[in-house]
């Protein structure tokens, strides 16, 4: 099928090209399936360099480390409000970008609430409004980039998808087959096809530079993760999974930059 008659069917029968790109998906998770071994979740995944209890609150500084979610979420509301009022948005892009904020808001305290005793339960509850995030991003770049309707379309079984990648991997675990295929592709999968998507697809907006500054940041919360215990011996003053959520937080501002830079009114 050549590249003109693809995009013919995405612009003018968005409802299927949408049925199409889900069964794409499914079948990639499907193969991905059958021909990949399990990924159970490492042994020591909630032991922590920093562990000091401070002002009576255990994991004090991965605890308070999710303010700046919460942060970035107010902000992210605020402009929300600003734009609709300036008519810079319709409904179903409020709604977006509503969802997104409301998940950075649920990531800082569903964070906050696994760091005071991290166990698998606990986990479930910082896993959960991640994915929320990436699908709705990802739904948001289809609607603005490639066709309004099929992303908007779109949103509601990619977030399902988020969701029940985390309960399939908390079920698998809880059966000591613990698998954590489809929680991982439903965050680097939905970027890789993001980058797809802005490549193949050049439009103004959403700007490419925001993406790029969100996806940096988000390298280096997930390097800041791995090595933890690394950057805490240096100096014993914070550690790589405090940072982590820093350069994370940093990252989901980049949605607030998004939303700011529209400036047209789409109906």
């Amino acid at each position: 099928m050549r590249a003109g008659t693809v995009y013919s069917l995405i612009t003018d029968k968005p409802k299927l090209a949408g049925t199409i790109l889900l069964a794409l998906i499914g079948i990639s998770l499907l193969l991905i399936f059958l021909f990949t071994s399990r990924v159970p979740q490492w042994g020591n995944y909630h032991q922590f360099a920093d562990t000091r209890t401070l002002w009576g609150i255990p994991n004090f500084w991965n605890v308070i480390s999710n303010i700046p979610f919460l942060t970035v979420s107010i902000l992210g509301f605020m402009s929300l409000r600003r734009q609709w009022n300036n008519h810079n948005l319709n409904k179903k892009e409020a709604v977006v970008f509503f969802i997104l904020f409301f998940a950075v808001l649920l990531i800082g305290f569903g964070s906050s609430y696994y760091h005071l005793s991290p166990d698998n339960d606990r986990l479930v509850w910082d896993r959960i409004p991640i994915t929320i995030v990436f699908m709705s991003l990802l739904s948001l770049t289809i609607m603005d980039r490639i066709n309004f309707n099929l992303g908007f379309g779109l949103l509601i079984p990619l977030i399902a998808l988020g969701i029940f990648s985390v309960l399939y991997w908390s079920w698998t675990e809880s059966s000591a087959q613990g698998d954590l295929r489809l929680y991982g592709l439903v965050q680097f999968y939905s970027m890789i096809l993001i980058v797809f998507i802005l490549f193949f697809f050049p439009k103004s907006y959403p700007p490419v530079k925001a993406y790029i500054g969100m996806f940096v940041f988000y390298g280096l919360a997930k390097l800041s993760e791995h090595f933890d215990f690394m950057i805490y011996n240096w100096g014993e003053w914070l550690s790589g999974h405090t940072l982590k959520h820093l350069f994370a937080a940093v990252s989901a501002y980049f949605l607030v930059v998004i939303l700011n830079s529209k400036k047209i009114s789409s109906e």
